[in-house]
């Protein structure tokens, strides 16, 4: 009943009523919901995680996009926002990028560990293609370009479970605080380049981050500051640069085409 609930205009009182039908001297509506409600909330129950300051990062992309004007074309282009969260503070990242391709979200995640000042124990991530090559609950396998980039920067690559969105909650949470607090802010505003967009994400990503927490008297900043950045690990003195290796073969008069 549950599964069929989920479908386009199914409702309680329809169920019920094809159960009546099958069974006259079944329940009763109102016994029916019970139950339905019933094992909604035990087959709903979440675990209260407890995070560690510097243990994690987390990283995922917003569903909606911002956009910006080509001054040249007058085209409207549309950017996927990137987000990333230490779990423990909650101090947030956000950075509109011109895709989602891991030639731009590589450097992005640089920028983002330069924002936080040090970096995390471990990196968390959903199955993007872009990061994971194959998913596996236990061991994933992740792409050459982002275990390179996580040697270079001394953390590790994690993975969330497949369809499991609660595994990285906290950054599913940032991105709806993002949709309200940059997003909304900037919806009438108009952009004429990524630069400027960026601009603009970064004043209100700035305000959200001192925001207080709700019934709290200190900011995910503050507690960041206090708690959290003194442990995470240093940068290292260059940043990654995106390297690329290409198989040559040798033609038949001896030479290889570079």
């Amino acid at each position: 009943y549950v599964k069929e609930l989920s479908r386009r205009g199914v409702t309680r009182l329809l169920l019920w009523k094809e159960y009546r039908r099958k069974d006259a001297d079944g329940y009763s509506y109102q016994q029916f919901c019970e139950h339905i409600n019933t094992y909604l909330q035990v087959n709903s129950a979440v675990m209260h995680l407890e995070h560690k300051p510097a243990e994690k990062m987390e990283i995922d992309f917003a569903g909606g996009k911002m956009h910006y004007f080509d001054k040249q074309t007058g085209e409207l282009i549309e950017c996927p926002v990137f987000i990333a969260v230490l779990p423990f503070s909650g101090y947030t990242y956000a950075e509109a990028l011109i895709d989602m391709s891991l030639n731009h979200l590589i450097p992005a995640l640089g920028r983002c560990l330069e924002y936080f000042g040090g970096i995390p124990e471990n990196v968390l991530t959903d199955n993007l293609k872009q990061m994971v090559k194959r998913s596996n609950r236990y061991e994933p396998c992740f792409t050459d370009l982002a275990q390179q980039w996580s040697l270079h920067y001394n953390t590790s690559l994690l993975s969330t479970r497949v369809a499991k969105p609660r595994d990285k909650s906290t950054v599913e949470k940032a991105v709806d605080l993002a949709y309200k607090r940059i997003y909304a802010p900037l919806r009438n505003h108009t952009f004429n380049s990524l630069s400027e967009l960026n601009h603009h994400v970064k004043e209100c990503l700035e305000n959200h981050n001192k925001t207080l927490f709700q019934k709290k008297d200190f900011s995910r900043k503050e507690l960041f500051l206090q708690e959290e950045k003194a442990l995470l690990k240093e940068l290292p003195a260059e940043r990654f640069e995106v390297k690329y290796s290409v198989k040559a073969k040798v033609q038949r008069n001896s030479h290889v085409t570079l």
